[in-house]
């Protein structure tokens, strides 16, 4: 029988890997299948686990084995300079899925900075201009005119175009489908060059449009802020989330262009509308209802009561076809081919950079397989996806 070969390491780092990856000694033990009470041995330094025990260990806490032998815990990344989530929801802490998509947006960023050139942002804006006045820049700097959006209705098609223009600002876009929606539905990392934005796939195409605009918003202002992953009360944050989502909703939906809708006169007598004129501008600009309702709430084409009202039932309603679409693509046989999964979350921008370092000889084929966590045979329709465009 072979002899047993200890890992030789650090069992600070056993404690940082677990802590870090928001588990506790109980769920490591299930998810590994080894004894709690060999965990607790191990993280007190009284002896240690073998390589293969490590590997079980790694794979639960999602680090690559290496860091395992470094002589102390690499320092924490910084704060998430934004993170949304639906309202009123208070979690006890971060789940492990979350603390990995964090470390996954800075991992991918760090990498992306390694293998390319810098490439700023060259907009910034300030929280004390209108908001107004800094949508129209914000559209004019994207280069996305209401005619070309108008001209899509389709909220799949417009969260593409969105998402497409920000990208090709220098602004890495990544999604994920492992964190539920009550606890993220947006957050980003406000460094320049190559700030991130990671959305949650669970959402609706017209929710991930909002907080994608709501999280390049808040990169633009650069350190003016900072929105801490903790639900904060703070005038200041509160005042700087108001902002961000006024930009968003008038970038959508232009104070101008909603002003001049037909709409409004054929409603001019009332403060309530009725269903289907909200209905026929939420298809117009590809964006949610709620959106039209707080751009009507802003012109002060509908009441407060009315927008109150309205609102909370769209999100009953929200929620409930949320949990019906999940429902749905948890019992249908049919699946997503893992290429579409994995372009749409590593972002065109990305992928397209990681796929021209390997061009131009700059990473291995097996670095590609790393960097986007794919398998090799399926590059070729990865490229397919990503320069298609």
């Amino acid at each position: 029988m072979p002899a047993r070969i200890e890992a030789i390491i650090n069992y600070e780092l056993l404690i940082w890997a677990r802590k870090s990856a928001g588990l506790d000694i109980y769920s490591v033990a299930t998810k590994t299948y080894l004894k709690p009470e060999k965990i607790e041995e191990w993280e007190k330094g009284l002896s240690r686990p073998s390589i293969p025990q490590l590997r079980k260990l790694a794979a639960a806490y999602k680090r690559p084995i290496a860091v395992f032998f470094l002589p102390e815990p690499p320092k924490k990344f910084d704060a998430i300079r934004d993170f949304r989530k639906l309202p009123m929801y208070h979690p006890p802490q971060k789940s492990p899925e979350l603390l990995y998509e964090i470390r996954r947006a800075h991992q991918r960023r760090e990498v992306a900075l390694d293998l390319s050139g810098p490439r700023r942002l060259s907009m910034h804006i300030q929280q004390t201009v209108n908001p107004i006045e800094v949508s129209e820049k914000i559209r004019k700097y994207l280069g996305f005119t209401i005619a070309r959006q108008i001209k899509l209705r389709n909220k799949r098609l417009a969260f593409n175009e969105w998402k497409a223009a920000i990208e090709d600002k220098g602004v890495l876009v990544f999604q994920t489908s492992t964190v539920e929606l009550d606890e993220m539905r947006g957050m980003s990392i406000g460094k320049n060059p190559f700030p991130a934005i990671v959305l949650n796939g669970k959402d609706s195409y017209a929710g991930r449009s909002f907080t994608l605009l709501h999280e390049f918003t808040h990169i633009l202002l650069g350190g003016n802020g900072l929105c801490n992953l903790e639900a904060s009360t703070s005038h200041s944050t509160g005042k700087m989330e108001i902002f961000c989502n006024e930009v968003a909703g008038n970038v959508l939906v232009p104070f101008n262009d909603i002003s001049r809708e037909s709409f409004i006169e054929k409603n001019r007598d009332t403060l309530e509308w009725p269903d289907e004129d909200i209905r026929s501008l939420e298809k117009k600009y590809s964006v949610s209802q709620e959106v039209i309702l707080r751009r009507l709430l802003t012109i002060k084409a509908i009441s407060s009561e009315f927008y109150v009202r309205k609102r909370e039932e769209l999100q009953d309603l929200y929620e409930k076809q949320i949990e019906e679409e999940l429902r749905k693509r948890r019992e249908s046989k049919s699946f997503v081919p893992n290429h579409i999964i994995v372009a749409r979350n590593n972002g065109e921008s990305y992928t397209r950079l990681i796929l021209s370092a390997y061009y131009n000889n700059k990473i291995t084929l097996n670095d590609v397989s790393d960097y986007l966590e794919v398998k090799l045979k399926n590059l070729g329709k990865i490229e397919n996806i990503v320069f298609a465009r």
